[in-house]
């Protein structure tokens, strides 16, 4: 057994479809974005026809893509509350 078949045998692989239900892209874009060199989508291997990933680093990616995604719109808000003072602020005086 080698050192990808005992990966898979303990973590589920994902399909192309699985995948694109996870992340929110279409399979097209998937394709896509592998051969552009996706982070994500670069470690995708074939298996006989099938595009597959394994599940834990499609989970690893995704919840770091919520996180850094959640983490600029806090910021932007934080910064367009920021505007919002300085307007009403010019405004009163």
């Amino acid at each position: 057994m080698t050192v990808n078949q005992a990966a898979t045998a303990i973590d589920h692989l994902l399909t192309i479809d699985q995948i694109s239900a996870r992340t929110g892209h279409s399979p097209k874009s998937i394709h896509q974005f592998r051969s552009c060199g996706h982070e994500l989508y670069s470690r995708a291997r074939k298996v006989g026809n099938r595009l597959v990933l394994e599940e834990s680093i499609v989970g690893d990616w995704v919840r770091r893509h919520k996180a850094a995604t959640a983490k600029r719109l806090v910021a932007k808000r934080l910064a367009q509350s920021g505007a919002l003072d300085e307007s009403l602020e010019r405004l009163v005086c």
